[in-house]
């Protein structure tokens, strides 16, 4: 395992110093270029590229812990048709790096909405308040379940629930459940 390691590590480093090597000379060199694309079927054998594309690949890739197809596309469905004074507040168990990307991604795609964020964890943190003029009057919960008096208006995959805020603004009940 340590000889393929050092193996892909020389043959990484000899394609650096080939490209720059090729900048530096500036030339169109042939036999340079055919090396270069040696070197790089032996560095790189499988394509690096794992999406399929589309105007949503990178957001898509940052929301798998989603688990669901398109992920991005599913966001918006469930959030463009509410008003735009409306604000949403994201509701997680952790703050784990994956959640906190995969709100930051939620909040972008629902824009105009203003999205705050509570991570549950040992000690509630309240990360983003929308302003005091939007109302909360959404609530996303990832991996939290909603209350029994709740009512879901979208399910977004298997951990993500779109759910109508009640009156009350104490979000960090949502964190014992």
């Amino acid at each position: 395992m340590k000889t393929n390691r050092k193996k892909d590590r020389v043959l990484k480093i000899a394609a650096a110093s080939l490209l720059l090597i090729e900048g530096v000379a500036g030339t169109g060199c042939s036999t340079a270029s055919r090396l270069h694309q040696r070197l790089s079927k032996l560095a790189a054998p499988q394509t690096l590229a794992r999406s399929s594309g589309g105007s949503h690949a990178t957001t898509d890739s940052y929301l798998s812990l989603l688990e669901i197809p398109e992920a991005s596309r599913q966001v918006l469905a469930a959030l463009s048709p509410l008003p735009k004074e409306d604000a949403v507040m994201f509701i997680a168990p952790s703050r784990e790096p994956e959640i906190e990307l995969a709100y930051r991604v939620i909040a972008t795609l629902s824009w105009p909405h203003e999205v705050g964020a509570l991570h549950c964890g040992e000690s509630p943190a309240l990360l983003f308040k929308p302003r005091a003029e939007k109302k909360v009057r959404w609530l996303l919960l990832f991996r939290i379940k909603p209350s029994q008096s709740s009512t879901v208006a979208a399910e977004i995959g298997p951990h993500l629930k779109l759910v109508a805020a009640g009156e009350d603004s104490e979000w960090t009940s949502y964190c014992s459940r």
